[in-house]
């Protein structure tokens, strides 16, 4: 029987940036004087000259649009780390069914390891991923050949003519 895992700690967290909060104050500060004395603040600007309101209606559209294209690429990239995320929970699911150790790596980084294996060695499955090769393989000439079967390519099937 495996001891249990040493609980892990949480890391500390920097303080948030104080420029931030005085940014904040001295914006809301600006706005206020030009929402609740625009008289006073057009006077400190000086001479204002308009801006055609066709140049502020493309501006909008621009920054609209610009907003849409970031949402979209978020939802993609969220859309696309939940699947590969599933996916690597119905590898491990099946993994874990088999009585073998396996061990899914890529190079010489161990990227999935199942349940067995960890009995096998004697850690922890949260400590086995991204273990290198060596870590449970001694034999440099067994690890040799297993990357040159895996780098060598496969002789391609032929199809004749009768």
């Amino acid at each position: 029987m495996t001891p249990p895992a040493p609980p892990r700690q949480q890391p500390q967290q920097p303080p948030p940036n104080q420029s931030f909060g005085a940014w904040l104050c001295a914006w809301l500060l600006a706005c206020g004087v030009v929402l609740f004395a625009p008289a006073q603040a057009l006077a400190a600007i000086g001479t204002v000259e308009s801006i055609p309101l066709v140049v502020i209606v493309v501006g909008l559209a621009l920054a609209l649009s610009f907003l849409g294209a970031v949402a979209a690429a978020v939802t993609t990239l969220l859309r696309r780390s939940r699947d590969a995320a599933n996916e690597a929970r119905r590898l491990n699911a099946l993994l874990d069914m088999l009585d073998e150790g396996v061990a899914v790596c890529s190079g010489m980084q161990a990227v999935a390891v199942n349940t067995s294996l960890c009995r096998l060695i004697g850690i922890a499955q949260d400590d086995a991923a991204h273990l290198m090769i060596s870590s449970f393989l001694g034999d440099a000439d067994v690890i040799d050949r297993l990357l040159d079967q895996h780098l060598q390519p496969q002789p391609k099937p032929v199809e004749c003519c009768r």
